[in-house]
């Protein structure tokens, strides 16, 4: 799991080279899920965030 200073998790939204949208979790390197739409990234990533207490999601 990927860990910010204060132990939460963080979900990173950025957008790849290939022009679609990967969602990463701190610490691993593959994309826990890659979309054509931001705005489904972001929403992915915020449905991730809930199930993983006291996590944030960041734009990258």
């Amino acid at each position: 799991m990927g860990f910010d200073q204060k132990g939460n998790v963080v979900i990173k939204v950025r957008q790849g080279a290939n022009g679609q949208w990967d969602v990463n979790e701190t610490g691993f390197e593959k994309p826990l899920a890659t979309f054509e739409s931001k705005d489904k990234a972001i929403e992915y990533a915020n449905d991730i965030a809930k199930t993983k207490g006291g996590s944030r999601v960041e734009l990258a």
